[in-house]
């Protein structure tokens, strides 16, 4: 059991990063085509998105660190939900 929470925390900490790397890319790829006002609202998005993502991130480790498996992956898998759910936003919108 407790091999099983380490590997599950671990892969949803992966799993966080590369949704925050990837939000940083997508957000970098819209930047070109954009106004002043929308470049300045892009970059905030981007700061936000890396440190809350590097939060998850730190915050999976010290959980993982402490042994409290499976609250690090809730924590470290949060960057994935909030991609998921700004992917969602901009299709409907």
């Amino acid at each position: 059991m407790r091999t099983t929470g380490i590997i599950l925390a671990a892969l949803t900490i992966a799993a966080g990063a590369f949704g925050t790397l990837s939000l940083v890319v997508l957000c970098f790829a819209g930047a070109p085509n954009s106004s002043p006002a929308q470049l300045r609202l892009i970059y905030r998005l981007m700061a936000l998105a890396g440190v809350g993502g590097l939060i998850c991130l730190v915050a999976g480790i010290i959980l993982i660190v402490y042994q409290h498996y499976w609250w690090a992956g809730i924590v470290g898998g949060l960057p994935v939900l909030v991609l998921i759910g700004l992917i969602v936003w901009v299709a409907l919108s």
